[in-house]
């Protein structure tokens, strides 16, 4: 044991990596730590901000049995959506956006469609604008008969805490097992939503951090942590999931 120990503290040294068996980190692999917490086959994905497909496709690749409801509801960017997606036939998309009420609101379209906001940014002035209808996500749900959600995956800039407001009948009913937000952690940073106040509300309704993934630094080259993945967790389905796992 204290030779096979030695010869993996020589070659981490060596080639300037970790090595693990069994599990990774927390927080080191957003797929692995999904996969702990959900199993390996969801049946319902939700990708709120699909934008052209990025994420989407991907999940379809991993869970090709897992349903997967894809929201973009700039017409535009959902035309080019539909197009990437076509081949999967587990995706379905919707041009709509999913916030606290059902409403029809106007989105600023910006240079590159991944930009494209609600909020109003004081430094950016919008190519132009877009109405579209907003639907809550316990509403839609009740409407397409969804019971659960295994992965909500929401990437709004800006407008992610709307998106979990409009699901607290689902939060109530512990339907929503893991979220992932794109969240930020700079009080410069208008394009995302603070941690704090996100994390707030998730707390009130029975979910917590499990792990940041993807961090990006300020602009400014300062090294300081700009904007993350957060992955929160339904405490009921942490501790049934996970009482088996090593604490890592």
């Amino acid at each position: 044991m204290e030779l096979l120990s030695n010869t993996k503290r020589l070659m981490e040294r060596w080639f300037d990596c970790r090595i693990y068996r069994g599990w990774f980190p927390r927080g080191n692999n957003l797929r692995f730590d999904r996969t702990r917490i959900i199993s390996e086959a969801p049946s319902i994905i939700f990708d709120v901000g699909a934008n052209v497909g990025q994420t989407a496709c991907s999940l379809a690749q991993q869970y090709p049995r897992a349903i997967i409801h894809a929201f973009e509801p700039v017409k535009s960017t959902f035309d080019t959506l539909t197009k990437n997606v076509r081949r999967f036939p587990n995706v379905r998309c919707h041009q709509l956006a999913l916030g606290a009420s059902t409403s029809v609101a106007k989105i600023n379209i910006y240079q590159g469609s991944c930009n494209n906001s609600f909020v109003n940014f004081d430094n950016e002035e919008p190519l132009e604008v877009e109405e579209v209808s907003v639907q809550s996500l316990s509403q839609f749900c009740e409407n397409h008969e969804i019971h659960k959600i295994d992965y909500l995956k929401i990437d709004t800039e800006g407008f992610d805490l709307e998106v979990v407001r409009g699901a607290e009948e689902l939060f109530k009913r512990n339907a929503i097992s893991t979220v992932l937000a794109e969240l930020g952690f700079s009080l410069g940073n208008e394009k995302h939503v603070p941690f704090a106040d996100f994390n707030e509300f998730m707390h009130s309704q029975g979910m917590g951090v499990f792990g940041i993934y993807d961090q990006r630094r300020e602009f400014d080259g300062s090294h300081l942590l700009r904007r993350a993945d957060c992955l929160f967790v339904s405490s009921s389905v942490c501790l049934k999931k996970l009482d088996s796992s090593p604490d890592v």
